[in-house]
């Protein structure tokens, strides 16, 4: 099945047909928004409204996936901004112990840190994550190699084809991308985590009498969720290059300070 829509330029006649291809790409409406403690909100809220603009480019072991993020406010106490992240960061769950031991996603500012002794120290970060629907999909949509050479015969490894930098249009799994409309039929829903963690090592802060200030905050988080019923497949994200990507070039602490309190406070 392909999904066909038919293209129109200005408000001039139809002219041709283009075909839709899996992206997050679009203008969506915040649903719901919510913080770990009433106390934690800074002096605006997220915005009403976000547009995302979802490329991406073929850098050699596969496609780069990114997403630029616009938030649009319709009241003056909406924070508004535009920022850029890539997909895999944004996305990421690889935590757990050293040196992962870090919240999810994608790491944006930290403070400066604090000594107060030997193993006795700690840093205020900020962290944002997404969850996105399915993507992880978008790797077998827009697949890395082309095909197969076949394997070494004595260690097994197999050597894939890497295909034409400067014709990608073959890189598309159009039985995968059928799947994708089938999944967001509905539309697309995204949850956004603006994360301030307290990266902190106090083993030494007892042991041997090291001294830190108290932390008013420790780890806290702000969330919101936004929705898409008609998300923005028209782009050929497989053509379109990250040209327009450089407009999303706002430094992203400027935009995440309007929503939490005191960020820099550990700086003075």
């Amino acid at each position: 099945m392909k999904r066909l829509l038919p293209l129109i330029l200005g408000l001039e006649t139809l002219l041709g047909c283009a075909e839709e291809k899996p992206q997050y790409s679009g203008i969506y409406r915040k649903t719901e928004s919510s913080v770990s403690t009433e106390e934690f909100t800074g002096d605006k809220r997220w915005s009403q409204n976000l547009e995302i603009v979802h490329r991406m480019k073929y850098e050699g072991i596969g496609f780069k996936h990114y997403l630029g993020l616009r938030f649009m406010p319709i009241n003056d106490d909406e924070a508004g901004g535009k920022v850029q992240f890539s997909l895999s960061r944004i996305t990421n769950e690889e935590t757990g112990s050293w040196p992962k031991d870090h919240p999810e996603g994608s790491h944006i500012y930290s403070e400066n840190r604090i000594y107060g002794g030997v193993w006795c120290n700690s840093q205020v970060q900020y962290w944002v994550y997404a969850v996105l629907p399915k993507h992880k999909l978008l790797d077998e949509i827009y697949p890395a190699h082309i095909g197969s050479a076949g394997k070494d015969p004595v260690t097994g490894h197999e050597y894939n084809i890497s295909p034409n930098p400067n014709n990608l249009s073959e890189q598309y799994n159009e039985d995968k991308a059928d799947q994708w409309f089938e999944m967001m039929e509905d539309g697309i829903e995204i949850e956004l985590t603006l994360i301030r963690h307290l990266d902190s090592d106090t083993s030494g802060c007892y042991d041997f009498d090291g001294y830190l200030p108290p932390d008013r905050w420790g780890n806290q988080w702000t969330k919101v969720k936004y929705f898409s019923e008609e998300p923005n497949y028209h782009t050929n994200i497989l053509e379109a290059g990250l040209g327009d990507m450089e407009v999303f070039d706002d430094v992203l602490i400027t935009l995440f300070r309007e929503l939490i309190p005191d960020v820099d406070s550990t700086n003075k």
